[in-house]
C-alpha cells in the first residue's frame, strides 16, 4: 500500500504556524524552498555521521530526527514522534534502550532514504502505519533545507548578550542557544551562525531574515529562526547526541505494482509492473 503524506520532520513548525496562517496566510513550506546567497546547507549537513540525532519539541510531542545510515550516495533519516511525557521518562542515556527495544509508545516512526546528490527521495516507509510513502523532493522539508543556500554571519553582526557599552570594541559575549546532549546541558565551544535575507520573490517570506545556529561537525540545527512582520518563528533543539543505533536495518523496499492486466503476446503471457 502506498500513500502520500508529509513526513514528521519539522511537523511542530506546521502546528505552531497554523494560527498565524489563518491571519496572514503564511505557508511555512516556503521557508525551505527560497534561496539565500552563499553555500548550500547540504555542504554543512553532510559533515554529520551515522548516529547523529536531535530532538525538537512540538507542543505536547517531541520528534527525534536521526541519521540512520549513510551509504554513498544515499543517506537515510529516521524520524520518531512521541509524547513529551514519555520522552521525559526516557531522556538521556535511556533513549538508547528505548529505541533498541522498539520505541514503544511512539505516535509516528518513519524512515526516509534520499539521494544525497539530487536530494530526491528514493524510498520512504512509515512503520507506525505499515505503508510506503510516495514522497517527492518538494514534499520533504529536509530536502528543501539541504538545498537552502546560506552564508556565515560575520561576528560584528551576531547577536550578543546584554546592552552595548560606549566602548570602541564590543566585549559582550555572543548569544547562543542552550545545548543539550543526552539530556544534560553543555557549553558549546562556539556555534557557527548561518543566515541571510530571503530574496524578494513575491512570496510571503520575501525579504525576511533567517538564522541557523549549528555546531561544527554536527548536522542538525540547534536553533533556527525567521524574523518578519509576523514576529519571530523558531525551531529549538531540546536534546542531541551521537551514536544512536536503530533496531531497523533498512527501509523496506516497495513490492512491484502491476500496471496492466495479463495479456497475450504471441505464445507468452505478459504484463507490466
Amino acid at each position: 500500500m502506498q500513500e502520500k503524506i508529509i513526513p514528521t520532520f519539522f511537523m511542530y513548525l506546521y502546528v505552531s504556524i497554523r494560527l498565524v496562517m489563518k491571519k496572514s496566510l503564511l505557508i511555512l513550506l516556503l521557508l525551505f524552498s527560497a534561496p539565500l546567497m552563499g553555500l548550500p546547507f547540504k555542504n554543512i549537513f553532510m559533515q554529520g555521521e551515522k548516529g547523529d540525532f536531535s530532538i525538537y519539541q512540538n507542543g505536547e510531542f517531541v520528534t527525534l530526527v536521526h541519521i540512520h545510515s549513510k551509504k554513498d550516495p544515499y543517506i537515510t533519516f529516521e524520524e520518531i514522534t512521541l509524547p513529551k511525557k514519555l520522552y521525559k521518562k526516557i531522556r538521556g542515556i535511556e533513549l538508547h534502550t528505548w529505541l533498541r527495544n522498539g520505541a514503544k509508545g511512539n505516535t509516528s516512526w518513519t524512515l526516509i532514504e534520499m539521494d544525497s546528490n539530487t536530494l530526491e527521495v528514493t524510498s520512504a516507509y512509515c512503520f507506525s502505519r505499515n505503508i510506503h510513502l510516495d514522497l517527492s523532493k518538494e514534499d520533504t522539508l529536509i530536502s528543501s533545507l539541504l538545498s537552502l543556500d546560506v552564508a556565515k554571519v560575520p561576528e560584528e553582526e551576531r547577536q550578543r548578550i546584554g546592552p552595548r557599552r560606549n566602548t570602541k570594541k564590543d566585549h559582550r559575549l555572543f548569544w547562543e542557544p542552550a545545548m543539550y546532549v543526552f539530556g544534560e546541558r553543555k557549553r558549546p565551544n562556539k556555534m557557527d551562525v548561518y543566515g541571510g535575507t530571503w530574496e524578494k520573490d513575491g512570496s510571503p517570506l520575501s525579504g525576511k531574515e533567517i538564522d541557523i545556529y549549528v555546531l561544527d561537525n554536527f548536522p542538525f540545527p540547534y536553533w533556527l529562526q525567521i524574523r518578519g512582520d509576523f514576529g519571530l518563528k523558531k525551531m529549538v533543539a531540546i536534546d542531541s547526541g551521537k551514536h544512536l543505533i536503530s533496531p531497523i536495518s533498512e527501509v523496506p523496499r516497495m513490492p512491484p505494482r502491476f500496471l496492466s492486466k495479463l495479456e497475450k503476446w504471441g505464445e507468452m503471457d505478459s504484463f507490466s509492473f
